[in-house]
């Protein structure tokens, strides 16, 4: 009568893998997998956000190049779609400003946005930038501070 070897069944029990374990193992490298995609997918959002405001920035450039060439015209409380696209919105208002206002100058605020955020007002923009300009013609301008008369203001 052949005994199988005891230590031989042991070793080749030792060796093999069982089915917990493989089950284990596939679960730690679907965790890592899912782990990954999931950093895959934020990456793709962030770089879609990035690409987004260097757009916005890029139209921005464009449309303060034109309108700085005469700031009695810069439209100060206005929108409009940006000439060559076809889903861009554009919005100025002023931005309250004592500072400005006390040196004849008013802030103007320059909005961008896409046509689809453009509907949900509450939204923030893909691009806001700030433009001090001198105070428009047909507004009289702020009076200036009177200097002090003081040893420095000599």
């Amino acid at each position: 009568m052949c005994r199988p070897d005891r230590a031989a069944a042991a070793r080749r029990a030792a060796e093999a893998t069982t089915l917990v374990e493989a089950l284990a193992g596939m679960a730690i490298l679907g965790g890592v997998l899912v782990t990954m995609l999931i950093g895959q997918a934020r990456l793709v959002a962030q770089q879609a956000r990035a690409d987004e405001r260097l757009e916005a920035c890029r139209l921005a450039d464009g449309l303060l190049e034109d309108w700085w060439q005469d700031p009695d015209s810069f439209p100060r409380n206005d929108s409009g779609a940006v000439s060559g696209t076809r889903s861009w919105q554009w919005r100025t208002q002023p931005v309250a400003n004592e500072e400005a206002e006390a040196v004849g100058a008013e802030v103007v605020a320059l909005e961008l946005r896409r046509d689809e955020a453009a509907e949900d007002a509450d939204e923030n923009a893909s691009l806001r930038i700030e433009v001090l300009l001198p105070a428009p013609p047909d507004l009289p301008p702020a009076a200036l501070p009177a200097a002090a008369d003081t040893e420095e203001a000599r």
